[in-house]
């Protein structure tokens, strides 16, 4: 359930706003068609409490590309698909899934939001669920809400790091310890250079890609 949360959450709603069809460079490559990635794979598992060492165990290369590449009212929508992992053919997560931008900046949507992503596109994508800011090298929001009876705290981090600008979207509900899921998207020369997926309480488990 979290974890649909968090892929719900970090992706876009609509809100009127003006926009066009531009693309920054920060991640031009994404709305491509025919760009291609392939990632080394590894999935590592932390024990958070009792705490313990992680593990790291890899796993087969994953390779995605943007199929298509859409306009749609004044932002532009990217369809990007991966082979090689099971858990990325449902486009889930990144680095699979749907990618919009403005002018503003760059939001993501599982391939289930579709209807949704393109609506948003037409009309507005809501700013707070905005995982990449084309007009500031640094940007942190928050908000709680209810979901299917409890409160949920959704928490997006978008920061410069080194030569790469990264996001990370988080979901957690207040356990102890939080139960929490989410993503680490980090681009490079306009095009994604790390994906890290998270999830988990007492045991914390990450499948990390990193384009080759």
């Amino acid at each position: 359930m979290l974890v649909a949360a968090v892929l719900a959450a970090c992706s876009g709603a609509r809100t009127p706003a003006a926009q066009t069809a531009s693309t920054s460079p920060l991640y031009a490559k994404l709305f491509e068609r025919g760009a291609r990635w392939t990632f080394d794979v590894v999935q590592v598992t932390t024990a958070v409490r009792p705490p313990g060492p992680p593990t790291s165990q890899p796993r087969s290369p994953v390779t995605c590309s943007v199929e298509r590449v859409r306009t749609i009212g004044r932002a532009r929508v990217a369809y990007v698909t991966c082979t090689g992992a099971e858990d990325l053919a449902t486009g889930m997560h990144p680095p699979a899934g749907i990618y919009a931008a403005s002018e503003r900046g760059l939001w993501w949507f599982d391939v289930s939001d579709e209807a949704r992503a393109i609506r948003a596109a037409d009309t507005g994508l809501e700013a707070r669920e905005m995982i990449v800011s084309a007009n500031a090298p640094a940007r942190h929001v928050d908000w709680v809400q209810r979901r299917h009876g409890e409160l949920e705290h959704f928490d997006i981090i978008d920061e410069v790091r080194g030569d790469a600008r990264c996001a990370t979207c988080t979901a957690s509900v207040p356990d102890s310890p939080p139960n929490l899921a989410g993503y680490e998207l980090c681009l490079r020369g306009g095009a994604l250079a790390s994906i890290v997926f998270f999830y988990g309480s007492f045991t914390r488990y990450e499948l990390r890609y990193t384009a080759r």
